[in-house]
């Protein structure tokens, strides 16, 4: 009969027990390597691979936030600090060229 398990031998494939026993190979070996756990017994004293909590992701964004933060206030003082170290060069100059000018025009007004 064509329908029977005999006459089509591709529906009972011999390839699909290898298969598993490969998969079940691969998933202990990789529990294992997740546990990074250092000596040779390290499969009987297993423990859970560290887990992040919502907690542990706030407090590493919040000293990310207040890093940025710093850095922000730092180069806004450094800035300011430059600013003003330009104005009282300006300042100085024009104090120079004005005394300058006054020097320049006063002796015309002695008499």
């Amino acid at each position: 009969a064509p329908g029977s398990p005999a006459a089509s031998p591709k529906r009972t494939s011999p390839v699909k027990s290898p298969l598993r026993k490969k998969s079940k190979v691969g998933r202990t070996f990789t529990t294992l390597t997740v546990d990074r756990l250092p000596g040779p017994d390290h499969h009987h004293n297993r423990q859970p691979s560290p887990v992040i909590t919502s907690k542990d992701l706030q407090e590493l964004q919040r000293q990310h936030t207040e890093r940025l933060e710093n850095e922000r206030l730092e180069n806004e003082r450094l800035e300011n600090e430059r600013l003003r170290r330009e104005r009282l060069e300006l300042d100085r100059e024009a104090h120079a060229r004005k005394a300058r000018e006054q020097a320049a025009v006063l002796p015309h007004f002695i008499v």
